[in-house]
Parts: structure tokens; C-alpha cells; sequence
């Protein structure tokens, strides 16, 4: 066994869970001028989150345990990448979802959510907040299926030592790892109706002066779906266990780690199912590591089968601004539940839970789950 692969990569916006990151297609050389590849890969994903909420208390606000949401996954994601040049790819990704479930139950006890009296639109009305209104039910659950976000981006491998061998074996003594450095740009597009990504597509589920403002055009663009924007660093080694280089055959075992950031946004968080509308969620950092096995049987076949265990930091995940000053009076004029106009106020804005005291904070996510990889290079 020795070493052969250590990778370092950096990766902005969605980057495949599944893909052996530092495979990139190729163009251009003399025994293979195009390079296509498919992929299909099986996903299982479970992750466990606690969700606190902050409560105000004469000595300040605290966090007390809330819910209690479980997440299983399970997930084909299918890839195209063409090769443009050395190196350098054009790739498309499109998962679907064969099973996403979620459920969420009370950590402990009554949770306050179902004991709310807090109108969504506050309360400036008089008896707006005298009875009890559940927030969302609890115990719940929820079950999805379909085609996410759809992605398509760009991988170029500005280092590729395994090519230089290929190439030039004299320039590496046996034994010798060798490395390739990868960098990719991928963007998403919402698969979903026109709508369908809108908040505001929902107006009974928001407060009063959502009817008016989410026809504002001063609002227009402003209440959609906001996916993340993301950076990723990759470290990673193979160890070669046997391999026929003649034969283009090779068995692995592939230890990688991950840190990825996801910036702020409007998303489906934790609550949003129970919710039925997205939340606005702070950036937060998931770092994860995988342990697999690759066996490439030919040049054109790829087999690839891992586990995996991240961790997410904690974050809010209910946590719009309550406005901006739209008719520039200086000023944030906001309704509160009283019923009158207020052009300034988020329309997504959710006084029982958007509010400082009242918010919604995800825990450190637990996620672990396996993997299989097929992939044909032609």
C-alpha cells in the first residue's frame, strides 16, 4: 500500500455530497480529446437537532431546550460533467429526494410553541394576545419527495501531479505522493413553480400587513426563497492498495475531511415544514469527515462507497429584520397588530418567533450516513 492522492480543495457554492472531488473530466489530450462522465449515487442521511428558543427572565435572556427534529434522507443524485479543456469541466447536478422525513417533538415537557398567545402580527391590537395560539403542532411530522435545486457549475484542477505521471514518470520516484489541487464555482436555480419559492405566496400564514406590502413593489424580489451563498475546504488522501496502471484498475481507500461556511439565508431550516413557510437562518459552519473505498474496474467504470459524520455549529433559524424604511421618512414604521399601514414592515416579519427573546436557535446538528457511488467515463 502507499500513498498516492492528497487533495486540497477549495469549492464556492453547492458542491456535491457524493463526488470524488478531485476527479475532474478532461478535453484535449491526444488518446481521449472529450471526456463525459455519469453519476448516480445513493444517499442515507440521518441528523439530530436540538432547537432551543430564548425566553426573557429578570436576569436576562436564556436559551431553554425547545424541540427536539430528526431528519432522514434518503437520496439519488445524478451528475453530468464534460470536459471543456485539461482539467477543466462543465458539471450539472440534480438530486432527488426518494425520501426526506422530518419529525419534531417537545425536548421535554409542554412546549411554549404550543402554548403560545403571541399573534404573528404582534400585539398593539387590544385582546390580540389573550388566548392561547399553537405556533405549529406538536409532536409532528413531515414527508417530501422530488427533484431539489438543480446545480450547474465549473471545476478546473490547476495542480494534477497523477497527470504529470501519467506523463512524465521520471519526475517521480516510486513511493512519492503526488497531488491535485481543485477549485470549482457552482450556482443553483430553484426547482419549483413560479411562486412556489415565495413566502408571500402564503399570505394567511403571515401578519397584517403582509396583504398589502407583499404587493408593494418597494418589496417586489425581497420575500423569496435567498439560498446560501457557500465556500468549502477539502483535505484529503488516498491510499492505493493495488492497482494495474496498463489496465486503467485501481483499489483505494479514501479519507477526507471537510469545513464548509453557509451564509445567511431564507431556507428550508429545521421549522420550515412545521412552520409551512421558509425561515430566515444565520450563517453557520458544518465540518465533516469521510472514510471510503474506490475501485475503478476500468477506465470507464467507477465504484465508490463511503460513510460520513458531520457536525453544524448552532445558529438561529427564525430571524427576519422586522423592516426597512421604505418611503424614506427616516424612520422603520411598523404595525404591530394595530391594523394600519405600514410600508416599512417586513412582510415575512413574525413577531413570535423573528423577535429578540422569542427566536429559534438549531443546536450543534449530528448528521452521519453512507453512500454509493456509480460512475461511467466515457
Amino acid at each position: 500500500m502507499r500513498a498516492w492522492l492528497l487533495a486540497a480543495v477549495a469549492v464556492v457554492a453547492p458542491a456535491s455530497f457524493a463526488a470524488r472531488i478531485t476527479d475532474v473530466a478532461d478535453a484535449g489530450d491526444e488518446k481521449h480529446p472529450l471526456e463525459v462522465d455519469l453519476e448516480a449515487t445513493y444517499t442515507h442521511l440521518r441528523s439530530l437537532t436540538t432547537l432551543t428558543r430564548e425566553q426573557t427572565t429578570a436576569a436576562g435572556t436564556q436559551l431553554n431546550d425547545e424541540l427536539k427534529h430528526v431528519r432522514t434522507l434518503d437520496a439519488i443524485e445524478l451528475r453530468l460533467a464534460v470536459g471543456i479543456w485539461h482539467d477543466l469541466e462543465l458539471h450539472v447536478f440534480a438530486p432527488l429526494a426518494l425520501r426526506d422525513q422530518q419529525s419534531w417533538n417537545p425536548a421535554s415537557g409542554t412546549s411554549t410553541l404550543s402554548t403560545n398567545t403571541i399573534s404573528v402580527s404582534g400585539c398593539a391590537a387590544a385582546g390580540s394576545c389573550t388566548t392561547v395560539q399553537p405556533i405549529m403542532p406538536i409532536p409532528g411530522q413531515s414527508q417530501r419527495t422530488g427533484f431539489g435545486d438543480p446545480t450547474v457549475g465549473i471545476t478546473w484542477g490547476p495542480i494534477n501531479e497523477e497527470r504529470e505521471l501519467r506523463l512524465r514518470p521520471e519526475l517521480f520516484p516510486p513511493g512519492k505522493p503526488v497531488s491535485t489541487w481543485v477549485i470549482a464555482l457552482s450556482a443553483s436555480a430553484p426547482f419549483a413553480a413560479p411562486g412556489g419559492y415565495d413566502d408571500c405566496s402564503h399570505p394567511e400564514l403571515l401578519s397584517d400587513v403582509a396583504t398589502a406590502n407583499c404587493k408593494d413593489a418597494r418589496w417586489a424580489g425581497q420575500t423569496r426563497y435567498k439560498p446560501p451563498y457557500e465556500a468549502q475546504l477539502t483535505l484529503g488522501a488516498e491510499l492505493v492498495a493495488a492497482e494495474d496502471v496498463k489496465a486503467d484498475e485501481r483499489l483505494s481507500f479514501e479519507v477526507r475531511g471537510d469545513v464548509r461556511w453557509h451564509g445567511p439565508a431564507r431556507d428550508y431550516t429545521q421549522v420550515a415544514d412545521a412552520l409551512g413557510k421558509l425561515t430566515y437562518a444565520d450563517e453557520y459552519v458544518t465540518t465533516m469527515g469521510t472514510l471510503g473505498i474506490y475501485g475503478r474496474v476500468a477506465r470507464w467504470l467507477h465504484l465508490r462507497v463511503y460513510g460520513s459524520f458531520g457536525v453544524d455549529t448552532a445558529h438561529f433559524v427564525t430571524h427576519e429584520d422586522i423592516g426597512e424604511d421604505k418611503d424614506r421618512d427616516g424612520i422603520v414604521t411598523v404595525s404591530g397588530g394595530n391594523g394600519l399601514p405600514a410600508p416599512d414592515q417586513n412582510p415575512l416579519y413574525d413577531y413570535r418567533l423573528d423577535q429578540v427573546g422569542r427566536r429559534l436557535r438549531a443546536e450543534p446538528t449530528v448528521t452521519w450516513g453512507f453512500a454509493g457511488t456509480l460512475s461511467l467515463n466515457f
